[in-house]
């Protein structure tokens, strides 16, 4: 028998924290130093972004991206003393704050950066929305835990937090996020190369 397959955690093994800004989130170190090593572990995969992010780079990111009208959900493994196993956070933004916030991507920088904000703005206006900054799972763990609840509790938590229910976000071809986004019913609102855009309401 595949022992890989067994020290996978079932549905019943696993829980969440949530954290309401990055105060919260600073004064707990085993999981915030779990976070970075995992944010950077996930987005350094060679199939998909193939990102080299420092421990300080991410953890400026996390100050920054945690500041006002944000959440953080983490996934956690209670069989592994609550190993950080999956990732998710938001944010309210205006777009013009979102494309400043793409420019610090390495994957943004590694296409040239592409002027997104003018077609955007275009399809969009410059109304704040909910932004998605990051989402990550523990590799051997994609495809068995629920997406619904490491997502969505963060987009309602913010909608709740302002008031704003329109969503945006964008990933590229090598992941699966698009096909989660498709299932949820999020619109393509721009591809732009090889980023893809997309846009959705949350009804709470």
């Amino acid at each position: 028998m595949n022992t890989a397959i067994m020290n996978i955690p079932t549905a019943q093994k696993l829980s969440y924290a949530d954290f309401q800004g990055f105060d919260a989130l600073k004064n707990n170190t085993q999981q915030l130093n779990e976070l970075i090593n995992l944010y950077r572990e996930v987005f350094a995969e060679p199939v998909g972004w193939n990102e080299e992010y420092s421990y300080e780079e991410v953890m400026t990111n996390l100050s920054n991206e945690l500041d006002v009208n944000a959440q953080l959900r983490l996934c956690l493994d209670r069989e592994k003393q609550d190993e950080v196993v999956g990732f998710c956070w938001a944010q309210l933004l205006s777009l013009t704050d979102i494309c400043e916030t793409v420019k610090s991507v390495q994957h943004y920088q590694a296409i040239g950066c592409p002027d997104i904000f003018t077609p955007l703005k275009q399809l969009l206006g410059d109304q704040p929305m909910v932004y998605l900054h990051d989402l990550g799972i523990k590799r051997e763990l994609r495809g068995k835990l629920s997406l619904n609840k490491l997502i969505y509790p963060v987009l309602e938590d913010v909608v709740m937090q302002t008031g704003v229910n329109k969503v945006f976000f964008w990933t590229i071809a090598e992941t699966n996020v698009s096909k989660l986004a498709k299932r949820a019913g999020f619109e393509l609102v721009l591809l732009h190369s090889g980023m893809q855009c997309y846009t959705g309401e949350i009804t709470l």
